[in-house]
Protein backbone atom coordinates (compact mmCIF):
# COMPACT_ATOMS: atom_id res chain seq x y z
CA UNK A 1 0.00 0.00 0.00
CA UNK A 2 0.97 3.66 -0.20
CA UNK A 3 3.22 5.18 2.41
CA UNK A 4 4.38 8.74 2.82
CA UNK A 5 7.92 10.00 3.17
CA UNK A 6 8.61 11.81 6.44
CA UNK A 7 7.44 15.42 6.59
CA UNK A 8 9.21 17.80 9.00
CA UNK A 9 7.48 17.77 12.38
CA UNK A 10 8.12 21.43 13.18
CA UNK A 11 5.51 22.90 10.87
CA UNK A 12 6.06 26.39 12.29
CA UNK A 13 9.40 26.53 10.50
CA UNK A 14 8.25 24.84 7.32
CA UNK A 15 6.57 26.06 4.20
CA UNK A 16 3.60 24.34 2.60
CA UNK A 17 3.45 20.74 3.81
CA UNK A 18 1.22 18.64 1.60
CA UNK A 19 0.63 14.93 1.12
CA UNK A 20 -1.75 13.03 -1.12
CA UNK A 21 -2.38 9.29 -1.40
CA UNK A 22 -4.52 7.75 -4.10
CA UNK A 23 -5.83 4.17 -4.25
CA UNK A 24 -7.12 2.83 -7.57
CA UNK A 25 -9.27 -0.28 -7.98
CA UNK A 26 -10.99 -2.11 -10.81
CA UNK A 27 -14.75 -2.25 -10.27
CA UNK A 28 -17.40 -3.37 -12.76
CA UNK A 29 -14.88 -3.18 -15.59
CA UNK A 30 -13.78 0.36 -14.74
CA UNK A 31 -10.81 1.88 -12.92
CA UNK A 32 -12.07 3.92 -9.99
CA UNK A 33 -10.51 6.10 -7.34
CA UNK A 34 -11.42 3.93 -4.35
CA UNK A 35 -9.79 6.01 -1.65
CA UNK A 36 -8.04 9.34 -1.25
CA UNK A 37 -6.18 10.77 1.72
CA UNK A 38 -4.85 14.31 1.64
CA UNK A 39 -3.24 16.92 3.79
CA UNK A 40 -2.47 20.48 2.78
CA UNK A 41 -2.63 22.07 -0.68
CA UNK A 42 -2.29 19.01 -2.90
CA UNK A 43 -5.36 17.49 -4.50
CA UNK A 44 -6.90 16.30 -7.79
CA UNK A 45 -9.70 17.18 -10.13
CA UNK A 46 -12.60 14.80 -10.59
CA UNK A 47 -11.23 11.80 -12.54
CA UNK A 48 -12.09 11.75 -16.23
CA UNK A 49 -12.49 8.78 -18.55
CA UNK A 50 -11.60 8.22 -22.17
CA UNK A 51 -13.82 6.23 -24.52
CA UNK A 52 -11.72 3.13 -23.86
CA UNK A 53 -12.18 3.49 -20.09
CA UNK A 54 -8.74 4.77 -19.10
CA UNK A 55 -8.92 6.86 -15.92
CA UNK A 56 -7.25 10.28 -16.28
CA UNK A 57 -6.25 12.03 -13.06
CA UNK A 58 -5.09 15.65 -12.94
CA UNK A 59 -2.90 16.55 -9.97
CA UNK A 60 -3.44 20.04 -8.58
CA UNK A 61 -1.25 22.24 -6.38
CA UNK A 62 -3.26 25.46 -5.89
CA UNK A 63 -0.35 27.60 -4.54
CA UNK A 64 1.15 27.32 -8.04
CA UNK A 65 4.75 26.60 -7.07
CA UNK A 66 7.24 25.60 -4.39
CA UNK A 67 9.62 27.72 -2.34
CA UNK A 68 12.26 26.78 0.22
CA UNK A 69 10.79 24.65 2.99
CA UNK A 70 7.84 23.32 0.98
CA UNK A 71 7.27 19.58 0.94
CA UNK A 72 4.92 17.83 -1.49
CA UNK A 73 4.49 14.07 -1.20
CA UNK A 74 2.40 11.91 -3.52
CA UNK A 75 1.76 8.19 -3.05
CA UNK A 76 -0.22 6.20 -5.61
CA UNK A 77 -1.31 2.57 -5.43
CA UNK A 78 -2.77 1.15 -8.65
CA UNK A 79 -4.58 -2.08 -7.80
CA UNK A 80 -4.73 -5.12 -10.07
CA UNK A 81 -5.97 -4.68 -13.65
CA UNK A 82 -6.36 -0.90 -13.39
CA UNK A 83 -5.35 1.60 -16.07
CA UNK A 84 -4.69 5.23 -15.21
CA UNK A 85 -2.90 8.24 -16.64
CA UNK A 86 -1.69 10.98 -14.31
CA UNK A 87 -0.69 14.45 -15.42
CA UNK A 88 -0.77 18.09 -14.29
CA UNK A 89 -2.62 21.11 -15.72
CA UNK A 90 0.60 23.11 -16.02
CA UNK A 91 4.28 23.21 -15.17
CA UNK A 92 5.51 22.61 -11.64
CA UNK A 93 7.58 25.62 -10.52
CA UNK A 94 10.39 25.84 -8.00
CA UNK A 95 11.07 29.45 -7.01
CA UNK A 96 14.14 31.17 -5.58
CA UNK A 97 15.13 29.93 -2.11
CA UNK A 98 16.83 31.77 0.73
CA UNK A 99 18.65 28.58 1.70
CA UNK A 100 16.13 25.80 2.34
CA UNK A 101 15.27 23.01 -0.08
CA UNK A 102 11.87 22.53 -1.65
CA UNK A 103 11.09 18.81 -1.78
CA UNK A 104 8.78 16.89 -4.08
CA UNK A 105 8.49 13.11 -3.77
CA UNK A 106 6.27 10.67 -5.61
CA UNK A 107 6.00 6.94 -4.92
CA UNK A 108 4.10 4.97 -7.54
CA UNK A 109 3.12 1.33 -6.91
CA UNK A 110 1.62 -0.68 -9.77
CA UNK A 111 0.04 -4.12 -9.20
CA UNK A 112 -0.12 -7.10 -11.56
CA UNK A 113 -2.11 -6.58 -14.73
CA UNK A 114 -2.17 -2.81 -14.24
CA UNK A 115 -1.04 0.00 -16.52
CA UNK A 116 0.19 3.32 -15.20
CA UNK A 117 1.05 6.30 -17.40
CA UNK A 118 2.88 9.06 -15.53
CA UNK A 119 3.12 12.21 -17.65
CA UNK A 120 3.35 15.40 -15.57
CA UNK A 121 4.04 18.66 -17.37
CA UNK A 122 7.57 20.03 -17.14
CA UNK A 123 9.23 21.14 -13.93
CA UNK A 124 10.71 24.65 -14.10
CA UNK A 125 13.43 25.64 -11.63
CA UNK A 126 13.88 29.40 -11.41
CA UNK A 127 17.18 31.13 -10.69
CA UNK A 128 18.24 30.47 -7.13
CA UNK A 129 15.84 27.57 -6.58
CA UNK A 130 16.90 24.63 -4.42
CA UNK A 131 14.88 21.67 -5.60
CA UNK A 132 14.97 18.05 -4.47
CA UNK A 133 12.86 15.64 -6.54
CA UNK A 134 12.54 11.93 -5.77
CA UNK A 135 10.52 9.52 -7.93
CA UNK A 136 10.22 5.85 -6.92
CA UNK A 137 8.28 3.31 -9.00
CA UNK A 138 7.44 -0.17 -7.71
CA UNK A 139 6.21 -2.52 -10.45
CA UNK A 140 4.70 -5.95 -9.97
CA UNK A 141 6.06 -8.64 -12.35
CA UNK A 142 3.17 -8.19 -14.81
CA UNK A 143 2.70 -4.42 -14.56
CA UNK A 144 3.12 -1.91 -17.39
CA UNK A 145 4.59 1.55 -16.89
CA UNK A 146 5.33 4.57 -19.07
CA UNK A 147 6.44 7.90 -17.72
CA UNK A 148 8.65 10.93 -18.11
CA UNK A 149 10.43 13.68 -16.20
CA UNK A 150 11.10 16.99 -17.98
CA UNK A 151 13.34 19.45 -16.12
CA UNK A 152 13.86 23.04 -17.26
CA UNK A 153 16.68 24.93 -15.53
CA UNK A 154 15.91 28.62 -15.60
CA UNK A 155 13.86 30.37 -18.26
CA UNK A 156 15.82 29.86 -21.49
CA UNK A 157 13.26 31.65 -23.68
CA UNK A 158 13.72 34.79 -21.55
CA UNK A 159 17.48 34.23 -21.25
CA UNK A 160 17.18 33.91 -17.46
CA UNK A 161 19.69 31.30 -16.21
CA UNK A 162 19.26 28.82 -13.38
CA UNK A 163 22.61 29.34 -11.63
CA UNK A 164 23.24 29.80 -8.74
CA UNK A 165 20.41 27.35 -8.10
CA UNK A 166 20.69 23.74 -6.96
CA UNK A 167 18.89 20.62 -8.16
CA UNK A 168 18.82 17.04 -6.93
CA UNK A 169 16.79 14.55 -8.91
CA UNK A 170 16.58 10.87 -7.97
CA UNK A 171 14.72 8.22 -9.97
CA UNK A 172 14.42 4.59 -8.82
CA UNK A 173 12.47 1.85 -10.63
CA UNK A 174 11.89 -1.64 -9.26
CA UNK A 175 10.32 -4.72 -10.78
CA UNK A 176 9.24 -7.20 -8.09
CA UNK A 177 11.87 -5.71 -5.72
CA UNK A 178 14.59 -6.06 -8.35
CA UNK A 179 16.19 -2.69 -9.22
CA UNK A 180 15.75 -1.73 -12.86
CA UNK A 181 17.14 1.79 -12.63
CA UNK A 182 18.77 3.96 -10.00
CA UNK A 183 20.05 7.34 -11.09
CA UNK A 184 20.81 10.71 -9.60
CA UNK A 185 21.24 14.11 -11.19
CA UNK A 186 22.87 16.89 -9.23
CA UNK A 187 23.35 20.43 -10.45
CA UNK A 188 24.88 22.87 -7.98
CA UNK A 189 27.15 25.24 -9.86
CA UNK A 190 27.99 26.63 -13.27
CA UNK A 191 30.40 23.83 -14.20
CA UNK A 192 27.61 21.25 -13.84
CA UNK A 193 25.65 23.17 -16.44
CA UNK A 194 28.44 24.20 -18.79
CA UNK A 195 30.87 21.30 -18.54
CA UNK A 196 31.19 18.60 -21.25
CA UNK A 197 30.52 15.99 -18.55
CA UNK A 198 27.53 18.01 -17.37
CA UNK A 199 24.65 19.52 -19.31
CA UNK A 200 26.80 21.18 -22.02
CA UNK A 201 25.00 24.52 -21.50
CA UNK A 202 21.64 22.96 -22.34
CA UNK A 203 18.89 24.12 -19.94
CA UNK A 204 16.46 21.24 -20.50
CA UNK A 205 17.16 17.65 -19.47
CA UNK A 206 14.43 15.03 -19.72
CA UNK A 207 14.00 11.27 -19.42
CA UNK A 208 11.31 8.89 -20.70
CA UNK A 209 10.77 5.35 -19.36
CA UNK A 210 8.74 2.42 -20.67
CA UNK A 211 8.44 -1.11 -19.29
CA UNK A 212 8.34 -3.90 -20.39
CA UNK A 213 9.79 -3.41 -23.88
CA UNK A 214 11.06 -6.41 -25.79
CA UNK A 215 13.90 -6.21 -28.30
CA UNK A 216 11.57 -6.40 -31.31
CA UNK A 217 9.49 -3.47 -30.05
CA UNK A 218 12.66 -1.53 -29.30
CA UNK A 219 13.80 -1.97 -32.89
CA UNK A 220 10.38 -0.80 -34.08
CA UNK A 221 10.73 2.36 -32.00
CA UNK A 222 14.22 2.92 -33.35
CA UNK A 223 12.95 2.65 -36.91
CA UNK A 224 9.86 4.82 -36.48
CA UNK A 225 10.69 7.12 -33.57
CA UNK A 226 12.42 10.52 -33.49
CA UNK A 227 15.90 9.01 -33.43
CA UNK A 228 17.16 11.31 -36.15
CA UNK A 229 17.13 14.09 -33.56
CA UNK A 230 20.64 14.83 -32.28
CA UNK A 231 19.29 15.84 -28.88
CA UNK A 232 17.61 12.48 -28.16
CA UNK A 233 19.18 9.11 -27.35
CA UNK A 234 17.64 5.81 -26.37
CA UNK A 235 18.69 2.52 -24.85
CA UNK A 236 17.14 -0.76 -23.65
CA UNK A 237 18.19 -2.31 -20.33
CA UNK A 238 16.50 -5.49 -19.06
CA UNK A 239 13.26 -4.65 -20.88
CA UNK A 240 13.34 -1.05 -19.62
CA UNK A 241 13.41 1.51 -22.41
CA UNK A 242 15.12 4.75 -21.39
CA UNK A 243 15.13 7.77 -23.72
CA UNK A 244 17.01 10.94 -22.84
CA UNK A 245 16.66 14.45 -24.18
CA UNK A 246 19.19 17.24 -23.70
CA UNK A 247 18.29 20.50 -25.40
CA UNK A 248 16.91 23.98 -24.97
CA UNK A 249 13.12 23.66 -25.04
CA UNK A 250 10.78 21.62 -22.81
CA UNK A 251 8.12 21.59 -25.53
CA UNK A 252 10.54 19.88 -27.89
CA UNK A 253 11.28 17.20 -25.30
CA UNK A 254 7.58 16.61 -24.78
CA UNK A 255 6.93 16.44 -28.52
CA UNK A 256 9.60 13.79 -29.03
CA UNK A 257 8.52 11.80 -26.00
CA UNK A 258 4.92 11.95 -27.19
CA UNK A 259 6.02 10.40 -30.49
CA UNK A 260 7.54 7.53 -28.51
CA UNK A 261 4.35 7.15 -26.49
CA UNK A 262 2.20 6.98 -29.61
CA UNK A 263 4.36 4.12 -30.92
CA UNK A 264 4.61 2.23 -27.65
CA UNK A 265 1.07 2.54 -26.30
CA UNK A 266 -0.71 0.14 -28.69
CA UNK A 267 1.88 -2.55 -27.97
CA UNK A 268 2.08 -2.06 -24.18
CA UNK A 269 -1.52 -1.14 -23.37
CA UNK A 270 -3.49 -2.61 -26.29
CA UNK A 271 -4.93 0.88 -26.98
CA UNK A 272 -4.01 4.00 -28.88
CA UNK A 273 -2.37 6.67 -26.73
CA UNK A 274 -5.05 9.06 -25.46
CA UNK A 275 -4.15 12.74 -25.19
CA UNK A 276 -5.33 14.28 -21.89
CA UNK A 277 -7.88 17.04 -22.50
CA UNK A 278 -6.02 19.39 -20.22
CA UNK A 279 -3.07 19.44 -22.63
CA UNK A 280 -5.27 21.13 -25.23
CA UNK A 281 -6.51 23.95 -22.99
Amino acid sequence: MCSFHPIPADESKAGWLASLSLYLEKKEGKTILAKINRKGPLTIQQPLYTEDGTCHIYLLHPPGGLVGGDVLDLALYAGENTHALLTTPGATKFYRSSGRQAVQTQTLTVANGSILEWFPQETILFKGAMGNLVTTVHLAPEAVFMGWEILCLGLPALKKPFAPGQLKSTVILFNDSTPLLFEKLRVKDEKDIAGPAGLRNQPVTATFWAYPVQEQLFRQVQENGPMCKKDLSMTLMDDLLVARYLGDHPGQAKEQFETLRQILAPELTGRQAAVPRIWNT
